[in-house]
């Protein structure tokens, strides 16, 4: 099963890097600044997870109901535009 999800997700990604063209920089724009959403951790604890997105780097930091930082991460990005739909890839 894992291997057929792998080779859709394979598939869609070298579809839409080759049928995709650059975004704009308005998209960027429009995406930048710091996202935040609630979640929870297996035990049920709360989490709270910020993104933050400048021009080509995601930064992720997850903090736990104390405000620690439990997990960090960042990725650099770009966005592409194909039709109408507007694409987020890492």
């Amino acid at each position: 099963m894992k291997s057929v999800a792998g080779l859709a997700v394979l598939l869609v990604w070298a579809a839409v890097c080759t049928a995709a063209e650059p975004a704009p920089e308005e998209d960027y724009e429009l995406i930048s600044g710091i996202w935040v959403r609630n979640d929870h951790d297996a035990k049920g604890s709360p989490l709270r997870v910020e993104q933050e997105l400048t021009r080509d780097l995601s930064k992720v930091s997850v903090y736990d109901r104390l405000g620690r930082r439990v997990h960090h991460h960042q990725a650099k990005y770009r966005l592409q535009r194909m039709d109408d739909a507007s694409l987020f890839i890492y």
